[in-house]
């Protein structure tokens, strides 16, 4: 992972034409879920602090996906962060929806409305809302949920595609 781009996730199988693909072949004791993720920055990182962007608008985020497991979308903010610092947490945890996956493409629609901290965490504990960090979006993750390797040697599979932002035109990420 550590020289990949995101060209090299690219699938011709996708939904509509081109997708995103991503393969785990997992070799892990029993009982460990191995962590992985496909996140995507919406601000370049300046120093030591992210720029952000105002997600206020933003009604709903659909996209189509297909695979094994269950995925988290979160959506990582300078709120969340801010509690998970004042609280001595390295675990900058964000608000999120799980899905569960199938074999089919699925359509998935996370509503804004819907979006609550991560299960565990400090925001969670804190009460953290969505409409508290809305204005300070900086990075959208897809990442595996709990439960998704069943042996020492599985392989996961998800693919991705037509993901839409709605509510935000372009002049939003400008």
């Amino acid at each position: 992972f550590e020289s990949t781009t995101l060209a090299s996730f690219t699938t011709e199988n996708g939904h509509t034409g081109d997708g995103l693909y991503m393969k785990f072949v997992a070799d892990a004791p029993k009982g460990i879920d191995p962590y992985f993720m496909l996140q995507v920055n919406f601000v370049p990182y300046t120093g030591r602090s992210p720029t952000y962007l105002d997600f206020s608008d933003m009604k709903a985020v659909s996209f189509y996906a297909k695979g094994q497991g269950r995925i988290r979308v979160v959506l990582l903010t300078a709120y969340s962060d801010s509690i998970a610092t004042a609280e001595g947490s390295d675990w900058n945890a964000g608000f999120n929806v799980e899905y569960a996956l199938n074999d089919d493409w699925t359509q998935y629609v996370l509503w804004s409305d819907a979006l609550i901290p991560e299960k565990n965490s400090v925001l969670e504990k804190k009460g953290g809302e969505w409409d508290k960090a809305k204005d300070r979006v900086y990075k959208i993750v897809i990442k595996q949920g709990v439960d998704v390797v069943s042996e020492e040697k599985s392989t996961v599979e998800w693919y991705l595609d037509d993901v839409t932002i709605y509510g935000m035109d372009l002049q939003n990420f400008q």
